[in-house]
């Protein structure tokens, strides 16, 4: 179907972007709250998955002065993460169910509708 052609996106594009988003964050947060790149790495992930376990905390030793900046910075750099992270999921579960949809009808186990996307 055409709709669903012009959503199609691999899933090892959508799991690049997502990397890449996470490694920039990792190198973000381990220049400015002088963490392990590992540290930032997992922060990222747990706060853009809004799983938030609390163990990792940026500003905790920043500088006054430049505290509200950093803050600010963060919680968009944080926003936008966590929506590429909802965004990649939706994307990845719309490619997956697509090829269980098209193997389902390879086998029989569904009738193709005229309706059907895919």
């Amino acid at each position: 179907s055409e709709h669903e052609e012009a959503r199609h996106v691999p899933i090892v594009a959508t799991l690049a972007v997502l990397a890449l988003y996470i490694a920039m964050g990792a190198l973000l947060f381990a220049q400015w709250e002088s963490w392990h790149v590992l540290d930032g790495a997992y922060f990222c992930f747990i706060t853009f998955t809004t799983i938030g376990f609390g163990d990792l905390v940026p500003g905790k030793g920043t500088v006054a002065e430049s505290k509200a900046g950093k803050a600010a910075m963060c919680a968009l750099f944080l926003l936008f993460g966590m929506i590429v992270m909802a965004m990649s999921f939706k994307l990845m579960q719309d490619e997956i169910m697509s090829k269980f949809r098209r193997i389902a009808r390879r086998f029989g186990f569904v009738k193709q509708n005229m309706n059907d996307p895919g």
